[in-house]
């Protein structure tokens, strides 16, 4: 990416992508006590999710920054995105 170092800012002290999956989902809604409604997806949880335009675990990690996102469910339902895709 332009602007940015190769190789990145401080990549000795980089989250793994598993890390930074969770840290965006199960460890944020447990940090503001709200795991018992939504951080992963299961029965009786909220279902917000998004269906992105690649796998971001498997992509080489300088594709990832262009991954978009091609639909947004809120509560279970489509809010953005297509349902044909």
């Amino acid at each position: 990416m332009e602007d940015f170092p190769e190789g990145g800012f401080q990549i000795q002290d980089a989250l793994s992508r598993e890390e930074t999956l969770k840290g965006m989902t199960k460890w944020a809604a447990y940090s503001n006590f709200d795991d018992d409604e939504k951080g992963s997806i299961e029965a009786g949880l909220r279902a917000d999710f998004v269906i992105l335009s690649q796998d971001i675990m498997e992509v080489t990690l300088k594709d990832i920054p262009y991954t978009k996102a091609e639909q947004v469910y809120i509560g279970g339902l489509l809010e953005s995105g297509n349902s044909d895709n």
